[in-house]
């Protein structure tokens, strides 16, 4: 009849927990239904695997923000031409694949000129927003860098010079934009462009529109999600980055936007792109510049001679940058790849003249000649300094040419096949990295359709409500949370794992409320057993690690536990015969008084109290009690055997009301168990020996008693043999030590007590 019941508890349980989660569920689908992306979905983006990062896609920042080293420059966003040739330039040279540029260039786009008269009013706005932001960001940054110290009053003249320049050339990019002087002419950055190949820039008219990089926020201002390919009569109509990558993607590749199109970005842990700044370009050229310098500067100390003529690295330096020149002029494959095949002439030569056997030559040519006899002092001392000088000169061309060398490999390896996206460092720069990584990767996040949110989250509810129901409210507790977070797990791992975004809080939701009932009997269930631990610990530990225990929420009275502790035996000398010698109301209040106190000493320090006898009350450190309690603390503690020492010690220089007690001190392993009769105790030889120790205290006239495994773990503190306890079969034997301090007197002669006999 019992068993019956129980099952229709059960089953009416289920029922109504299934009708709460349905209500519960229709509620969350209404409200969470489509793809949104709120504070929930941005904690599961911190927590989930981040995508792999495409090796090819590289961030060139065109800018720094201002730095706190008193040396600021302010910032601009446009981009030079004579910079922009450069960098398109030294790409081509180390075979970068594309080039997708998010900042606007003086010049205006790479196609010739922008032409703003036959631009739409929001390009036209736009561009004008742009310069005006510009000049505002500049004065704000300007102020800020005087307010923080970064530029000092007498500085600042000098400073206000440069923004008036940055502004005045902001309104000549607008003129010519407007006006532009000559659109037929091919500009240089037109021509580099054409010898690099792939270049995306903003404005530029391709064949589907317009392409443009700005990103639209949701609501709450986070960019989540962005549309590759605007719908028809909106501004614009490509992405940049869409636009490069666009021919690579798979022909059946298609779009799992949301109801707006828009496509939902792969997350992509921060920091994990490539980037190099902008300046290292012109640092390179910089290198290349000054060792040809020093090349021709050192051409009359004939460092050549060695050298066939068309070997000079000088010449083929100025042969690359005929090239380069006559490319800029004419760009075509056969130029490029003349102009590519110098370059790589000039570097060889001069591996060949840095590692050949010219400097060596040299040096020994005069050598020999200071070493010939035919030279007079001035002629050794001219040739010798002809000699130093060369030497300089060769350890300084070799420093700038592994300069040189080193900036080469650097962009090599970061360039080479690489889909660059050049611009400052902002959100902009970092969402079309994302953009970028997620079409390049092939991993993209799909919203998951009506039908399949409502279908799992139904099965994933229906099988927890039937696990649960038919539990103890105790393993509903865990169950029953711990399954609802696993559904919601699920569905977040679907995300994750399978890009495809079915929101876990609808499920989570429904199924919190479905095992609602479960909640409150697991709650009940909890109070029952705080009691229940409260009734049998509650007289033996202090109130802290009690409260620790019962959240922790074992050991179960029930539980028999055994583990290595150091147990402390207190005996109060002065209610020896007290039964006698008082009355029973005053025995008993004075024994209720030693073992108050005791009690209030050694449970502050985490002991538990594990028996109570007469004018005895023995004390366990490091008890499973004490262990469990302290588990989940951060702090590590001395050995327990250290500790009961140390305590004991302290208790007899500082507590007066110890003045008539004696301790015994032992360890090892004991095991411990609760009886309703006998409350928490503990059984084993360490327990044993403690008993007897505290009756031999008064004999050998010493305050602290141990055995000599305590003695072997206190260290500096002084102790002194006194005896052993032998068998009573004459077998093993136990010695003890007294240990020596302020609050003892040794008797005399205790060095000679052979022990008594246990």
């Amino acid at each position: 009849m019992t068993a019956y019941i129980s099952k229709k508890k059960a089953l009416i349980r289920f029922v109504l927990s299934f009708f709460a989660a349905a209500a519960v569920l229709a509620l969350s689908f209404h409200i969470l239904k489509g793809p949104h992306l709120g504070p929930h979905y941005d904690y599961l983006l911190k927590y989930v695997e981040p995508v792999p990062v495409s090796g090819e896609l590289l961030l060139v920042e065109t800018r720094l923000p201002l730095s706190a080293n008193g040396d600021t420059a302010l910032p601009e966003d446009f981009i030079e031409p004579a910079s922009l040739v450069s960098v398109l330039m030294t790409m081509t040279e180390m075979n970068a694949l594309s080039l997708v540029i998010q900042a606007p260039v003086s010049a205006g786009p790479l196609s010739g000129g922008a032409d703003l008269r036959l631009a739409a009013p929001d390009e036209i706005r736009s561009r004008f927003d742009g310069e005006f932001n510009l000049v505002e960001r500049n004065i704000r940054n300007l102020f800020e860098a005087i307010r923080l110290g970064f530029i000092l009053p007498a500085e600042a003249d000098r400073y206000v010079g440069e923004l008036i320049s940055i502004t005045g050339r902001g309104k000549e990019r607008l003129l010519r934009a407007l006006f532009p002087s000559d659109k037929s002419d091919r500009s240089p950055l037109g021509r580099a462009s054409e010898v690099f190949g792939k270049v995306w820039v903003p404005g530029a008219l391709g064949e589907q529109g317009s392409w443009y990089y700005n990103t639209q926020a949701d609501g709450d201002g986070k960019i989540r999600r962005v549309v590759p390919v605007m719908s028809q009569g909106e501004i614009g109509g490509e992405h940049l980055v869409y636009a490069a990558l666009k021919d690579r993607l798979p022909a059946e590749f298609s779009f799992p936007g949301d109801d707006r199109g828009a496509l939902l970005f792969v997350p992509v842990m921060e920091g994990d792109f490539r980037r190099i700044p902008m300046a290292v370009f012109q640092e390179y050229e910089e290198a290349d510049r000054e060792l040809f310098r020093l090349l021709s500067n050192a051409e009359s100390q004939g460092i050549y001679a060695e050298l066939n003529p068309e070997s000079y690295p000088g010449y083929l330096y100025e042969y690359a940058q005929n090239m380069r020149e006559e490319l800029l002029r004419e760009p075509d494959q056969d130029r490029k790849t003349r102009w590519l095949d110098a370059r790589a002439k000039y570097f060889q030569s001069l591996d060949d003249f840095f590692n050949g056997p010219s400097e060596t030559s040299l040096v020994d040519g005069y050598e020999r000649m200071i070493a010939s006899e035919s030279l007079g002092v001035e002629g050794i001392r001219r040739v010798t300094a002809l000699r130093n000088e060369l030497i300089l000169s060769f350890r300084n061309l070799r420093e700038n040419y592994a300069g040189l060398l080193e900036k080469r490999a650097f962009l090599e390896l970061e360039l080479s096949n690489s889909f660059c996206i050049l611009g400052p460092p902002d959100s902009a720069l970092e969402n079309s990295a994302i953009l970028a990584n997620t079409l390049l990767t092939g991993r993209v996040i799909s919203p998951g359709s009506d039908q399949d949110t409502l279908r799992w989250s139904l099965i994933g509810i229906l099988i927890i409500l039937a696990l649960i129901s038919f539990l103890g409210p105790w393993i509903s507790l865990g169950a029953g949370f711990l399954l609802a977070a696993a559904l919601g797990a699920v569905f977040s791992y679907s995300f994750v794992l399978r890009a495809y975004w079915m929101d876990p809080l609808i499920p989570l939701c429904a199924a919190t409320a479905g095992v609602l009932v479960s909640v409150v009997f697991a709650f009940l269930a909890k109070y029952r057993s705080a009691a229940r631990l409260r009734r049998a610990y509650g007289s033996r530990m202090a109130a802290p690690y009690l409260r620790r225990l019962i959240r922790s929420g074992r050991p179960l009275p029930s539980e028999t536990c055994s583990a290595t502790a150091a147990i402390v035996a207190i005996r109060d000398g002065s209610l020896k015969g007290i039964e006698n010698r008082s009355s029973p109301r005053e025995s008993a209040k004075a024994a209720s008084v030693f073992r108050e106190e005791a009690f209030r000493l050694f449970s502050a320090a985490g002991a538990v109290m594990i028996g109570i006898e007469g004018d005895l009350t023995v004390f366990a450190f490091g008890s499973p009690l004490e262990r469990q309690a302290m588990k989940k603390m951060k702090t590590l503690l001395p050995d327990d055997s250290i500790r009961a020492a140390e305590l004991v010690l302290d208790i007899l220089k500082n507590v007066p009301r110890a003045a008539s007690w004696c301790f015994a001190i032992d360890a090892g392993e004991c095991s411990f168990s609760w009886s309703a009769a006998a409350g928490y105790t503990a059984s084993g030889r360490a327990v044993v020996s403690v008993r007897l120790f505290s009756k031999l205290c008064s004999r050998y006239k010493t305050r602290i008693l141990v055995s000599s495994r305590i003695a072997e773990k206190l260290g500096t503190v002084p102790v002194k043999k006194l005896g052993a306890l032998v068998d009573q079969d004459g077998g093993e034997r136990e010695e003890f030590f007294g240990l020596e301090s302020g609050a003892q007197e040794p008797g005399p002669g205790a060095e000679k007590r052979p022990g008594s006999p246990a």
